[in-house]
């Protein structure tokens, strides 16, 4: 298969993802007119790929190599018939171009207490809400371009003649950038509620206040 691992790279560019989903959901009464509810639910995923995309990498094989140039000449040397200054050879997109790893994260909490006041005026009851979400995303990313060369003939030796196609943009080492961003939200909630019957009528009311603080790190 084309996700595979060069052997001669000291790093792994092994495409890989692992998440791990937790969900929980408690619901307590501590007195006949009190409900407490906590729901959280949240994941947390691990994953890694080559430092070109993958729909880069498969659109080149699909409209490139092996039709255009091998994967490696004989002398090892990375192949790519364009001088265009971006390699569009998919095997070394993917085995060469370094590696992301990336951390994503979310927390969804919510906590709700109802408290029943029947005993003091029936039909009315207040409750209060605490929210608390966080969305993280941590991506390190270690890339690099090796250089690429074009055969263009052979020596009287019948070695190749080859000329390199990306002059300049070609380096050894891994680089390295790390980028985050996040966001998270608190709300709060109030309400005084009342709800009675008198005979055919219904009355209902509700006096709510709300507050909500959100932070944006994109």
């Amino acid at each position: 298969g084309l996700f595979k691992q060069d052997s001669l790279q000291k790093y792994s560019s092994q495409a890989r993802y692992k998440r791990y989903n937790l969900t929980s959901n408690l619901t307590i009464r501590p007195t006949r007119s009190t409900t407490i509810k906590l729901g959280v639910s949240g994941f947390m995923a691990y994953r890694t790929y080559p430092g070109i995309g993958v729909a880069t990498i498969f659109g080149d094989a699909f409209f490139g190599s092996p039709v255009n140039h091998p994967a490696l000449y004989s002398d090892g040397k990375v192949a790519d018939n364009y001088l265009d200054n971006r390699m569009k050879n998919p095997y070394a997109e993917l085995t060469k171009s370094g590696y992301v790893d990336e951390w994503r994260s979310q927390l969804t909490s919510n906590l709700e207490v109802i408290q029943n006041l029947d005993f003091w005026l029936k039909g009315l009851s207040i409750s209060g809400k605490f929210a608390f979400d966080t969305y993280n995303v941590t991506m390190m990313k270690r890339k690099k371009t090796p250089d690429t060369y074009m055969a263009i003939g052979r020596d009287s030796t019948g070695a190749l003649i080859e000329q390199l196609t990306n002059p300049g943009v070609g380096t050894e080492y891994l680089s390295y950038s790390l980028d985050k961003s996040g966001t998270r939200t608190l709300y709060n909630e109030f309400a005084l509620n009342y709800r009675n019957s008198f005979g055919k009528h219904d009355v209902s009311g509700m006096l709510l206040f709300n507050q909500s603080d959100e932070l944006n790190t994109h």
